[in-house]
Formats: structure tokens, sequence, C-alpha cells
């Protein structure tokens, strides 16, 4: 793939952190808010078809505590787009609420040892689902509706194959 279309993608997310901190700081009211800002992605997975990275950023804008955030990233190695979301336009987690909730559900119960999770209102994540393997990688925000951690959890393509989108089910056939 094209150096260029991964130096692309890097260099329009820095035009935004220098936008984030120039409103930052024309906001400030006080010298001692600051704004802070950590950024490093990480391959996730690799084929000769396509490279998904998740990054972690740590934005800190003066509150109480900073903002995290993980979301995943895929990219063709072709042409270098960006896969927006690993499932076709207009899946939500109606159509699949069991696998969601089974997901959520396994991540709290290995990382807590409870559910703690109102299994009756299963949301979507707000970070698009990405290939990762052989699994789609569901990635949820700190106010994603939880509250309590970021879960992270992944199903396996064969789960979702009614809903995984036409791109994606080319890239994982065998």
């Amino acid at each position: 793939m094209p150096f260029f279309h991964i130096f692309k993608y890097f260099c329009n997310c820095a035009k935004r952190l220098r936008f984030n901190i120039f409103k930052s700081k024309e906001t400030a009211k006080h010298k001692e808010n600051q704004y802070n800002y950590w950024a490093y992605y990480t391959i996730a997975n690799e084929t000769d078809k396509y490279v998904t990275y998740q990054s972690y950023i740590v934005e800190e804008t003066g509150g109480i505590h900073a903002n995290y955030y993980r979301p995943f990233i895929t990219i063709a190695k072709n042409d270098g787009h960006i896969v927006r979301s690993a499932l076709r336009d207009g899946v939500n987690v109606s159509y699949f609420p069991h696998i969601i909730r089974k997901g959520l559900t396994r991540f709290y119960q290995q990382k807590y040892n409870e559910l703690l999770l109102d299994t009756n209102d299963i949301k979507f994540p707000r970070y698009a689902p990405a290939l990762v393997g052989d699994s789609i990688a569901f990635q949820y925000d700190r106010y994603d509706g939880y509250g309590l951690d970021m879960p992270e959890f992944r199903i396996h393509v064969d789960e979702l194959r009614p809903y995984l989108s036409d791109e994606i089910l080319l890239w994982i056939e065998k």
C-alpha cells in the first residue's frame, strides 16, 4: 500500500488536533486550564488487502478527568481508502441484539466477574465495528451508555456474515 495514504490520514488527524488545541486555548478563562493530547496507533491486524489500526487517544481539557478514545480504523491497501464500518450501511444493533448482548456480557463477566449490565437496553457503540483477523471488533466509548469502563469485544465473522459489507466479505473469503 502506498505510504502516502496512511500519511495523509494521520496528517488529517493532526489538523483536527491543532484545531482542537486552538479552540481550547481560545476558550480557556484561567491560566491553569491546559489542553493536553496524546495519541498513538497500534496495528491490530494486517493482511495483503488491509491494515486495521487501533488508536489510543487521551485528551485533557481541564475537566475533572481526561477523555479516552480507542476507535479502530481500517485502511484498504489497494487504494488507501478508509473503511468506515465492517457492517453494511444501515445495519444497527436492532439487527442482532443477542450477539451484542453476548459480547458485552462476556466482557463484563471476564473483567469484573459479574454482569453489571442492563441486558434489556442494548446499545450500538459510537465507533464503527472493524475487521480484526477473523473477527469483528466492537469498541465502546466511556459514554456510550454503560458508563463503567470502555467495553471491547470481538465476534467471529461467521456470526455476523449476513450483516458484513461486501468489501469485508471479499476480504475474508478464503
